[in-house]
């Protein structure tokens, strides 16, 4: 399998995400992601620890691993009071939407069920969030040139088809 084949697909699906989000060449969250999962949960004896002065209490604070200095202090990761994530920089908020498409094309999933949803899964852009995942689909299936949006995305890693 040439690796480049899958990284063209990966980057196919999230320039066309980030189109169909509309974000601005400024955002540092451009696939408007509301978490981002790989960053660890601050932890304290074994559960997640919340700062004494964060309002409203959260459910978990994440932190940067790179950020921590020799004291122990770490950069806490950001959200928006509607919940989404504020990267530090515009490739670091690329990156996460394109590691997001990853894993998703290495689970299996189909382009439709990545973006309505599927059973165990709400969603990337799911109607309940205000999303027309037909309209979505319909155009991040054309502009990264899945042909099927219902066969799983990986079908085109292996370059038989754009």
């Amino acid at each position: 399998m040439n690796g480049s084949i899958c990284n063209t697909l990966i980057t196919r699906i999230t320039n066309a995400i980030i189109r169909q989000e509309g974000a601005l060449p400024t955002s540092t969250n451009p696939g408007n992601l509301r978490d981002c999962p790989w960053f660890p949960i601050l932890m304290k004896d074994g559960k997640p620890w919340i700062p004494p002065l964060a309002d409203p209490k959260p459910e978990f604070i994440r932190y940067y691993p790179d950020s921590e200095d020799s004291a122990g202090e770490v950069e806490y990761v950001l959200f928006t009071p509607r919940g989404f994530w504020i990267p530090r920089t515009r490739a670091e908020g690329i990156a996460g939407i394109a590691h997001v498409v990853g894993l998703h094309v290495a689970e299996g999933d189909t382009l439709t069920g990545f973006i309505a949803g599927r059973p165990g899964y709400p969603g990337f852009a799911p109607k309940a969030d205000g999303n027309d995942p037909v309209t979505y689909i319909r155009n991040v299936s054309l502009w990264a040139q899945i042909p099927d949006a219902t066969r799983p995305m990986s079908n085109y890693i292996t370059g038989s088809t754009p």
